[in-house]
């Protein structure tokens, strides 16, 4: 038992011995490990520091340059191996697209706003092309909005003489006054207006130098920053009617795109040109039709002044003279059958006489040369009234109103054809006329309460020749640059109204040359 106890005891001592030596290698071993791993940790934060956060810094400042405003100046991430340098790669590749991207959206921005200001300037054209037929503004419109639209800082608008081979200038902006003289015309043979006028296709020359009719006046010399010029045919229905000269401040300065909005406006322009052309005509011939229709008048009514007075001086005399002599004739009748026969030849010849004054007063009463057209208008109202047997109403304000003989004239007529009217359908009983002044315009009132008729079926027989009245009372009042206005009811009892207003230029000259021709020699 001793033995076993002494096993027991030695077993219990070794095992101490043991369990200690362990503890103290273990503890030493924890602290190597943890020393060990606390280098590996602070090698790899270091590593990670200087080799993988200083490549991902790079890749963030380079990112957050690629998403600011100056893409010119971001830097280019540094390329690596492996997955980080893959990384890198892809990056620098989505970049550069999103530069060309850039670059493109901000191309197509600019051409997006050059065509907008073009198709403005296109716009501002048609429309004054559209409401205007007065070429000085549209052509002023045309400077304004090339010079704002497409920088053109001068140009100049030829019109085309076909049969002269020549072109006249018409206008022009930024050009030099001594220039405007040389250019008032000039030839269509020479470049590059020929190759425009005989192609009609714009020209454009990128060196100012070029156009030898700018060149020789020395347009280089007093438009320095002029460089580039740019030759566009204004054209209409196949036709070339001018051409219009467009200068440019940079060398190359006119792009495709504005040659384009060039001919364009050119085309429109040229359909400006001859539809002004085309209404210059038209107004010229009316202006001279109104001239002739005015001439017309005149002579008309100078010949019936004419008739009248011989037919009441000389026609007239004649018959008195022939009824005189049958008078004293008959004093020395013996036989009653001659006597009778003498008798019967004096009551025609007063009938005569009488036919002869009536139409000389028809024609033109002697009172509306000598006391205007109250005292003829007065005259002749009650002239008719006794005739058709219908009341008149006359009113005159001024009572003394006196005005040139064209106006008075035209006054007349216009309530000669009136009345008549009045006394061939109208079956009226009461008659007004009136003439007021007011200010500068003379203002005729007729009416009456007959029967009236269709104002509108009227002018159409007129349109037709088959009533005249109606359309040359009108075209008189227009030619003296009066307005005419008619109202009337078919129905019996509402009649018609007529008014018409006529401008009053003055009539003291006039007046003054009558008073000197009544003075005594």
């Amino acid at each position: 038992m001793y033995w076993l106890h002494s096993l027991l005891y030695t077993r219990a001592v070794l095992t101490d011995s043991l369990v200690a030596r362990v503890d103290r290698l273990t503890s030493t071993e924890i602290i190597i490990i943890i020393l060990i791993a606390l280098l590996a940790l602070a090698a790899g934060w270091i590593g990670g520091r200087w080799y993988v956060l200083r490549r991902v810094r790079l890749l963030l400042k380079t990112g957050r340059a690629a998403v600011g405003s100056n893409r010119a100046s971001k830097p280019r991430a540094v390329l690596v191996n492996g997955e980080l340098g893959e990384l890198t790669r892809l990056f620098n590749q989505m970049d550069e697209r999103l530069n060309a991207n850039e670059i493109e959206r901000r191309r197509v921005e600019n051409e997006i706003k050059q065509r907008d200001s073009y198709l403005a300037a296109l716009k501002v054209v048609t429309a004054a092309a559209s409401t205007s037929l007065e070429l000085p503004a549209i052509f002023d419109s045309l400077k304004k909005h090339l010079g704002e639209q497409m920088d053109i800082p001068g140009g100049a608008i030829y019109f085309h003489n076909d049969a002269a081979g020549s072109l006249s200038l018409e206008f022009s902006w930024g050009l030099p006054d001594r220039y405007l003289g040389k250019l008032t015309e000039i030839s269509a043979a020479v470049y590059p207006y020929q190759e425009v006028v005989t192609k009609k296709e714009p020209v454009l020359i990128n060196d100012l130098a070029q156009a030898a009719t700018y060149y020789r006046l020395g347009v280089e010399t007093d438009r320095p920053q002029w460089l580039s010029y740019l030759c566009v045919p204004l054209i209409s229905k196949g036709d070339v009617q001018g051409v219009i000269d467009l200068f440019s401040q940079t060398p190359y300065g006119f792009s495709q795109g504005q040659v384009a909005l060039g001919t364009t406006i050119g085309q429109q322009v040229g359909v400006v040109i001859q539809n002004a052309r085309l209404f210059e005509q038209i107004r010229s011939g009316r202006e001279r039709l109104r001239v002739l229709s005015q001439e017309v008048l005149e002579a008309q009514e100078a010949e019936r002044r004419h008739i009248s007075r011989e037919l009441h001086d000389e026609i007239g005399q004649a018959l008195t003279a022939m009824k005189v002599n049958l008078q004293a004739v008959s004093r020395f009748a013996q036989e009653p059958v001659v006597e009778s026969s003498i008798l019967e030849n004096i009551n025609l010849i007063d009938r005569t006489l009488q036919q002869v004054r009536n139409l000389s007063l028809d024609l033109r009463p002697s009172l509306l040369d000598d006391l205007g057209v109250v005292a003829a208008t007065r005259w002749y109202l009650d002239r008719q009234a006794q005739r058709a047997r219908f009341t008149a109403h006359f009113l005159a304000d001024p009572p003394e109103l006196r005005l040139s003989p064209t106006l008075e004239t035209t006054c007349f007529r216009v309530v000669q054809e009136a009345i008549t009217n009045v006394v061939r359908h109208a079956q009226a009983k009461d008659v007004w006329v009136e003439l007021k002044q007011r200010d500068a315009y003379l203002e005729i009132n007729i009416r009456d309460d007959g029967i009236g008729f269709d104002v509108m079926a009227a002018r159409e027989r007129g349109e037709n020749d088959t009533s005249l009245g109606l359309i040359g009372m009108e075209e008189r009042v227009q030619l003296v640059g009066g307005n005419l206005q008619i109202k009337s009811n078919p129905n019996p009892g509402y009649g018609t109204e007529i008014r018409a207003v006529f401008p009053i230029p003055s009539v003291t000259p006039y007046l003054e040359r009558r008073s000197k021709r009544r003075k005594p020699a």
